[in-house]
């Protein structure tokens, strides 16, 4: 099974009950009428939650406030939490998607590593 964590588009609210769909799976399904697939749910919150460490490292603007809010007891748990979904999901990948999630939850945990010794200077 093949996922493209590039081509995702934007995500329904919170346990609304339509799936979110990869662009070929738009052009296939126009109406909406698969179900609810568990992987690309995964894939979704490990989107989000990887965005909210971002967030809350410091790194990025906070989506609601518009400024940096660095909270760095909150990224571990944010950076954690992506971890653990990448093991649900990896091995549902191909190679490309697995080498980006694996980058992807590196990347977190050394900015947050940073992030931490600078604090602790």
């Amino acid at each position: 099974m093949t996922l493209y964590l590039s081509t995702m588009v934007k995500i329904p609210a919170p346990f609304h009950p339509h799936k979110t769909y990869t662009k070929a799976e738009m052009n296939n399904d126009p109406q909406g009428t698969q179900p609810i697939d568990v992987n690309q749910v995964i894939m979704v919150m490990i989107d989000q939650m990887a965005g909210i460490a971002w967030q809350k490292l410091g790194l990025q603007n906070d989506l609601i406030t518009g400024k940096i809010e660095k909270d760095l007891t909150q990224a571990k748990t944010a950076v954690d939490v992506v971890s653990q979904l990448s093991e649900f999901i990896t091995p549902q990948l191909d190679d490309s998607d697995k080498r980006q999630i694996q980058t992807l939850v590196s990347n977190l945990k050394i900015n947050y590593i940073q992030k931490l010794n600078e604090d602790n200077s």
